[in-house]
């Protein structure tokens, strides 16, 4: 290697590196790469070099138009070297996709982001009331019922815990005898 991380190119095979099928690198007969930027009149061609990726360690031919990139052999070893360096920067309440934290799921049930959960980002929010409500992690055979039927109603007073699987719905005596009326008789 030589100065800023270039590598001599009489010891480096074509096939050694990562970006060597891009038509607009070309290598001369005397072994030198050249780099041809499309749409630029004024400069018809600008030196390459063979330089190693600061992350992975493999070959690959950069030019003076990639200052930015010019350090790692790819646009994905530059984002994983960014996220290895900062991580949690993007995740979160820090994304662009951000939308407060709480979704409704294609049954109904809505789900909030719980980090720091073993199995996932995201859990029922029913569930997580529920384990606040007793001040303990849920155990596998405990469900979550909600006495009013609907899913995403999970004030503490709707919520109910069951030992065993539940059927699905509401019992009798909690459901309205039409869809459309406030009754409960």
């Amino acid at each position: 290697m030589h100065k800023r991380g270039v590598v001599t190119t009489q010891k480096i095979r074509v096939d050694q590196l990562v970006n060597s099928d891009n038509p607009r690198y070309t290598r001369d007969s005397h072994g030198q790469w050249w780099y041809k930027p499309i749409g630029t009149m004024d400069h018809p061609r600008t030196r390459a070099y063979v330089k190693a990726c600061k992350r992975c360690s493999k070959n690959y031919l950069a030019s003076i138009f990639h200052r930015k990139f010019t350090e790692y052999c790819s646009r994905v070893c530059s984002a994983r070297n960014s996220a290895e360096a900062n991580p949690g920067k993007f995740s979160g309440d820090r994304s662009g996709n951000w939308k407060g934290g709480r979704r409704i799921d294609h049954r109904g049930y809505a789900l909030v982001w719980a980090p720091g959960r073993k199995t996932s980002i995201y859990m029922f929010e029913h569930r997580l009331v529920m384990e606040k409500i007793l001040g303990r992690q849920l155990l596998p055979g405990e469900n979550v019922h909600h006495k009013n039927g609907i899913r995403d109603d999970n004030r503490p007073e709707n919520l109910e815990l069951w030992a065993k699987h539940q059927p699905p719905g509401q019992r009798l005596a909690e459901q309205r005898h039409c869809t459309t009326c406030t009754c409960s008789a």
